[in-house]
């Protein structure tokens, strides 16, 4: 059972098949992130030929049951998200990073970024959910499965909650995101400290 998706939202601002893989690129020209809203598979992104002014973000597992956007960055209210028809993929405006990246803890350890996003993340009852913890005791959701063991820099920690009912999650605009090494990627603040 999939949590419930408000009626107001534009379906095409709707993540399908979160059970699967989606992708990303960037538009290093306008600075502008561009999801493929359809599931692909780790081979398809790896074939993937784009050219510049694009590059290749990466390509993930969805650590919710459902999201969507309720709009692109810069739109001045919620709406449909701006589109585009790129190397053979339907994709939407999703992300603008605020900045480059900064690495937490030496290389070896995630990269911060700000994200300009307008992003609503839905679970389902009866799942645990992964939040990460800092140490002045913010939290950020888990919103990307990695493929290996997490390693959190000293003072870090996760903390795991069964969830009873559904849970609608709306990140802050501008979001706080990292990015561990091995895919995970934890999103927030969420809540109070």
């Amino acid at each position: 059972m999939s949590p419930i998706v408000s009626p107001d939202v534009p379906e095409e601002n709707i993540q399908l098949d979160l059970d699967r893989p989606h992708m990303e690129i960037m538009d290093t020209r306008e600075v502008k992130v561009w999801q493929a809203m359809s599931a692909v598979t780790r081979e398809e992104y790896q074939a993937l030929a784009i050219e510049p002014p694009y590059l290749k973000v990466g390509v993930g597992l969805a650590a919710m049951d459902s999201a969507y956007f309720r709009r692109s960055p810069g739109a001045a209210a919620d709406g449909p998200m701006e589109a585009r028809e790129l190397f053979g993929y339907s994709w939407r405006y999703c992300a603008r990073p605020q900045g480059a990246p900064e690495l937490v803890a030496g290389p070896e350890g995630p990269r911060k970024l700000r994200v300009d996003k307008h992003h609503v993340l839905l679970y389902r009852a009866g799942r645990e959910l992964s939040y990460l913890v800092l140490p002045d005791g913010t939290e950020h959701v888990h919103v990307i499965s990695g493929e290996a063991p997490l390693v959190l820099p000293e003072g870090w920690e996760l903390r795991s909650e069964h969830l009873d009912h559904e849970l609608k999650i709306e990140l802050p605009a501008p979001a706080t995101v990292f990015f561990f090494p091995n895919g995970d990627s934890y999103q927030g603040p969420v809540g109070q400290p």
